[in-house]
């Protein structure tokens, strides 16, 4: 809208957000295949590396913006030499986050390479403070209003835990409190809002404990606000966090 031309580069074939995008938004992809076993994986950090330097050659950008860790950690690597500013973000407690060794060795190598670090926190600030890093700045997640907007009819009355279904955080935890309390408040019922690699464990989990009737998974969705609007609790078990936006 300012007059800059943005193109996302994503790192998979799959092209389709839960989010609405501006269509001035142009979107292409770097598609990468995570590998089977821990050989195979080794043998496509080159690939990778190669695919997103083909990528970034061809976009030919003023400037990169990358976001989460090893991406970040990729995304350098593939454009050294090429001279263009790379901005890394990284969007969770570097304090807590679990990334294998080499690729912890290789982030403080890295990140001293880029043009400009950006954290969501002070603390996370701290964590990077002795990095010898270019420049690093703390910005924190956008509060934005919450649009006026209809109440969604969920089945109440109703928790709500809005997070990626990943290990950190904690499903199944949330999962073990919410059968315990359940047995007291029979009619209170728990809404998960969110998608990721750990959807089949908390669908197993939540047949065990037998709160199919009481649990609802509403998978990824683009307007959140009012799901968070239209709740009577929410929740949050992550074992950590950057700058939690559902909060």
């Amino acid at each position: 809208k300012q007059g800059y031309s943005v193109e996302i580069i994503t790192l998979t074939s799959d092209k389709t957000f839960t989010f609405d995008i501006n269509p001035m938004i142009k979107i292409s992809s770097a598609t990468i295949s995570a590998g089977g076993n821990n050989f195979q994986k080794i043998w496509m950090i080159p690939i990778r590396l190669w695919r997103i330097r083909r990528a970034v050659l061809i976009s030919n950008p003023d400037v990169i913006l990358s976001m989460i860790d090893i991406t970040n950690i990729m995304t350098i690597l593939a454009t050294i030499f090429n001279r263009i500013p790379v901005i890394v973000s990284e969007r969770t407690n570097p304090n807590l986050a679990r990334i294998p060794l080499i690729w912890r060795l290789i982030r403080r190598f890295a990140y001293t390479l880029a043009t400009a670090v950006v954290v969501q926190t002070s603390i996370a600030e701290r964590y990077f403070r002795d990095w010898r890093l270019k420049e690093i700045k703390v910005i924190g997640n956008p509060v934005l209003p919450i649009p006026i907007s209809s109440p969604l009819v969920l089945e109440r009355p109703a928790i709500i835990y809005v997070a990626r279904l990943s290990i950190e955080k904690r499903h199944l935890y949330l999962l073990d409190c919410f059968h315990l309390l359940s047995q007291r408040f029979s009619d209170w019922h728990l809404h998960i809002v969110g998608d990721g690699p750990a959807r089949s464990s908390i669908y197993e989990k939540i047949e065990y404990l037998g709160l199919s009737d009481r649990v609802t998974l509403h998978g990824a969705v683009s307007n959140v606000n009012v799901f968070l609007k239209s709740a009577d609790i929410f929740v949050s078990t992550s074992e950590y966090e950057g700058f939690p936006n559902s909060v």
